[in-house]
């Protein structure tokens, strides 16, 4: 699978850096296909790992749209809290 790492400075609300350093490992595990409140995708799945903290999300992103699905993954693998896309319009929106 697609692996890459990505490392994020943290600010506090004063928007000065505080201490904390994180660093992410992503790895791409598989395709599939999810219906979330806005309709029926083709994603690819993401999992995403907090070297820090071991905290373990993952991603579903379809072409054209962007993340539909986010979902924590607790110890064990049970599913933690799960944010679905409620609704898209297909050309609605604008890139620069």
């Amino acid at each position: 699978p697609e692996r890459f790492r990505h490392t994020r400075c943290e600010y506090d609300d004063t928007g000065l850096r505080s201490r904390t350093v994180r660093q992410y490992d992503h790895r791409v595990i598989g395709e599939e296909q999810v219906t979330v409140p806005a309709g029926t995708f083709d994603t690819i799945v993401v999992e995403r790992i907090d070297l820090l903290d071991r905290d373990t999300k993952r991603y579903w992103y379809a072409a054209g749209v962007g993340k539909v699905r986010e979902q924590e993954i607790l110890g064990g693998g049970v599913v933690g809290d799960v944010e679905d896309l409620a609704s898209y319009t297909p050309g609605s929106g604008s890139c620069p």
